[in-house]
């Protein structure tokens, strides 16, 4: 946490140009007091806002309180995980991108790995027709693209920048930078980004390095939290889509739980819940059309829809 937010306080960017909001989301492991007395190492140096929320809102919660508390001329939001640091260029470089693209919603940058440089941790991803989630680095060679954006489907929440005014049109207000209601941790920068694309904004990658990141420090804490949020908020985005077999997979789990054959308890909570969350989705956005996102095509053939239930059913640990 210290050495993340002293990279904030250390960016070549115009200190009276950007505001550092943190918020504490009612941690009771000590870490709140180290980080106000790193904050108050830091203070004299830039705009600062600390916010101490008296209960735990979750990462989407959390994010759109300090989204809520932002200055309203801000024209742009970045998100920094705690378990992550940017490089003093961070800034800069992303908001010459940004402010040359008027059509980019969302960016990032390559992020490497804070336990070996050499990996890269992060390079956004791409969705499959079957939502499936492909790294863009594993399937593209970024060195042919330095200095250029490639197009993704969406930016990872670990280091994110966001334009505000595609986060208000894509949400449909101005005080959420992640739909708030249901979606608390996990996949909730995939809906963002596809909601983008819907709205005519897009979201790319800048590959370059321009920071590091511990892998799922805090959520490994919490794994049954994370499979239930990350079972539920996958299929209802499958749900909420014009996904072209979306139908079939609905009757497919409904008659899981019908038949009483999952197992795990925190799964089938999931998978219930899942329907009432894409209600929510489209409800409020309407149902989100895949052609206006670039996405990865994948050919259904009879190997395919059983490997893909294969992997549904280890998912949702059924067999």
């Amino acid at each position: 946490i210290k050495k993340s937010l002293e990279s904030l306080a250390e960016l070549d960017y115009p200190k009276n140009k950007y505001e550092l909001i943190v918020v504490d989301n009612n941690s009771t492991d000590g870490s709140r007091e180290k980080v106000l007395e790193v904050l108050d190492d830091l203070k004299n140096d830039i705009n600062l806002k600390i916010i101490l929320s008296p209960k735990n809102r979750g990462f989407t919660g959390g994010c759109n309180l300090a989204y809520r508390n932002r200055s309203l001329n801000a024209k742009y939001v970045a998100i920094i995980n705690n378990d992550a640091y940017v490089e003093p260029e961070f800034l800069e470089k992303i908001i010459q991108i940004m402010e040359s693209h008027k059509n980019i919603g969302g960016i990032q940058p390559l992020i490497s790995r804070i336990d070996d440089p050499s990996m890269i941790d992060s390079s956004g991803w791409f969705l499959t027709s079957f939502f499936k989630l492909i790294r863009p680095h594993e399937i593209i060679p970024l060195e042919k693209y330095r200095g250029k954006v490639i197009e993704i489907t969406f930016v990872e929440g670990t280091t994110p920048v966001y334009r505000i005014e595609a986060i208000i049109k894509a949400l449909k207000n101005s005080d959420e930078i992640f739909f708030d209601e249901g979606f608390m941790l996990w996949l909730e920068d995939v809906l963002l980004g596809l909601l983008m694309w819907n709205r005519g904004y897009k979201h790319v990658l800048y590959p370059e390095f321009c920071g590091a990141h511990y892998r799922a420090l805090v959520l490994k804490k919490i794994p049954n939290t994370v499979r239930y949020y990350y079972t539920r908020n996958h299929l209802a985005l499958v749900f909420s889509t014009n996904q072209p077999i979306k139908n079939l997979l609905t009757i497919l789990f409904k008659s899981f739980l019908k038949i009483k054959i999952i197992r795990n308890d925190t799964i089938k909570r999931a998978i219930q819940d899942s329907f009432v969350l894409s209600k929510k989705v489209t409800k409020k956005y309407g149902i989100i059309d895949l052609s206006r996102v670039p996405i990865i095509t994948e050919t259904v053939n009879q190997r395919f829809l059983k490997n893909m239930i294969w992997n549904l059913l280890t998912m949702t640990n059924i067999r």
